[in-house]
């Protein structure tokens, strides 16, 4: 496999010099799935094995035979960024939030200059129902730029969104959660955790 990898590198250049690579994990390697690896950097592709750089700037040196067999994504040759969002809104406030906010945020997002909607539809929707909460589902394509930079525009987005949110409810739908009756009465009465009370009425049964 080693010696027919740098010929298929060759052929079919999944990546060159200087790009950012994604790489699936195994045998030992530490896939971009690794929060100190993330996307490698493509530093020198020889006959037998190429050199990749990982985030944490440890050099890793690839047999070439490897990549016949992982999923190597071409983080540079992307166009865009997607993000895929949820919000989460109050029964409450249903009525005056729906429609309201889906229809607003789409056209805020629309109109954003570093988004891109002609290639790719901005889809903003009511998406499902919790039991504390609606679901509002966010979908929209930012134009490729440096990390950074993505960064911020991401963040500006995340509050511009969450702008429109609070203009049409009564506040952010934090979770709730709904405690057992049987428990939460014999907390009071005798002390101790929910947890540690429920897994016992669990045991005695």
């Amino acid at each position: 496999a080693n010696f027919l990898g740098p010929t298929l590198l060759a052929i079919l250049r999944p990546f060159t010099l200087g790009e950012e690579i994604f790489v699936t994990g195994g045998q030992g390697f530490r896939g971009s799935g690794t929060p100190s690896v993330s996307d490698y950097l493509v530093k020198e592709i020889g006959w037998y094995q190429t050199t990749l750089i990982a985030k944490d700037t440890k050099p890793t040196y690839v047999p070439n035979g490897y990549f016949l067999g992982a999923n190597v994504i071409n983080v540079t040759r992307m166009t865009d960024r997607v993000l895929i969002i949820e919000f989460r809104v109050r029964y409450s406030d249903r009525h005056r939030a729906i429609p309201a906010i889906p229809d607003e945020m789409e056209k805020y997002l629309r109109s954003h200059p570093k988004t891109n909607d002609r290639r790719h539809p901005v889809r903003v929707n009511l998406t499902g129902f919790a039991d504390d909460c609606l679901k509002i589902g966010v979908e929209v394509h930012v134009h490729k730029m440096p990390l950074n930079a993505h960064l911020k525009v991401k963040s500006e987005l995340l509050m511009g969104m969450m702008d429109i949110v609070e203009k049409h409810t009564s506040g952010v739908a934090f979770p709730v959660e709904v405690e057992d009756p049987y428990a939460f009465e014999t907390k009071k009465r005798f002390g101790g955790s929910v947890e540690s009370l429920l897994a016992a009425r669990a045991d005695a049964a």
